[in-house]
């Protein structure tokens, strides 16, 4: 029989944490399911984590992948999928017990609608709860604006499985593939937020998103990849919206290559976000000049005594 939800967890290398992820799905108020965890290809014990759910529980499948990225990796599970309705985890959150009968309840409510829902979430850093603000959406701003500055993660959406036959997550974008494919989505369907709180996302070392990594370099490729596939959608963002957003970026690579001691190239970045916008993130823009300008006077004069 057609389970109303699927559930698509893409993974790689997080045995270590995946089985608190499944549990919170089997701990669901709501048992009309199943659950796709698609293995990008891990090395450690991921797929015995997987099995001993899935010998337990037919609803759980395992699917192996050679290593693609998570983008492939939810596609492939999408393919795989017999659910009414789309949703995604991600391999180190969870889902709080009433996550799928919230959205069942909503749905219900508008009467099984082709479009998107996306809940609200708790977002707990190094294990303590940061209190995240969550913004309405409302008709004082455009539904593009909106996807485009608030980036809403996949574990709080849900998708009518007729739209993601119609649209993919796009391979040739990293991290910022949920809201290209969210923005896409909304140009043609209805999108219905849901304030209820129904997830728990952890921030840690390890999320793509960790400054270290540059994060901010592959969200500009995909963007920039964005504008070129798609102008049409691309240009209902606000262009001031879309130059705020590109400067953040550039003054996010130079943080990540100050991180990294790479201080000559975190300057040229630097440079680059002031040019786009001067007046995004003035503040930190100004406090990044100081910690450049100090370390190269402690360099003149270490070479000088040296």
């Amino acid at each position: 029989m057609r389970p109303f939800f699927s559930i698509i967890i893409p993974t790689y290398n997080r045995g270590h944490v995946l089985g608190k992820t499944i549990q919170s799905v089997i701990n669901q108020n709501f048992n009309d399911w199943e659950l796709i965890v698609v293995d990008d290809g891990s090395t450690d014990n991921t797929k015995n984590i997987i099995n001993d759910f899935s010998k337990n529980d037919s609803r759980i499948r395992y699917i192996y992948q050679d290593n693609q990225e998570r983008s492939a990796a939810r596609n492939n599970g999408i393919e795989n999928s017999n659910g009414k309705y789309i949703c995604f985890l991600d391999s180190d959150d969870e889902y709080l017990q009433h996550h799928l009968s919230t959205f069942y309840d909503e749905i219900k409510i508008k009467k099984k609608p082709k479009g998107l829902f996306f809940s609200s979430l708790i977002i707990y850093n190094n294990g303590t709860d940061i209190n995240h603000p969550i913004k309405e959406l409302n008709t004082n701003d455009t539904i593009y604006n909106y996807l485009f500055r608030e980036g809403i993660y996949p574990c709080r959406v849900c998708i009518e499985r007729s739209i993601l036959n119609e649209f993919k997550f796009r391979l040739d974008s990293i991290i910022v593939e949920d809201t290209i494919l969210w923005l896409e989505i909304a140009s043609k369907y209805p999108i219905f937020q849901i304030s209820k709180k129904t997830v728990n996302y952890f921030q840690h070392e390890e999320n793509s998103v960790n400054k270290k990594f540059n994060p901010c370099q592959k969200m500009l490729r995909g963007f920039k990849n964005f504008e070129k596939n798609n102008p049409f959608v691309y240009n209902k963002i606000s262009k001031k919206l879309r130059t705020i957003l590109i400067s953040d970026l550039y003054y996010g690579m130079a943080v990540s290559h100050l991180i990294n001691s790479k201080r000559f190239i975190a300057l040229y970045y630097l440079i680059i976000s002031i040019i786009i916008d001067k007046e995004s993130k003035r503040k930190h823009k100004i406090l990044l000049i100081l910690k450049l300008i100090t370390f190269q006077k402690m360099e003149k004069i270490l070479f000088l005594v040296g």
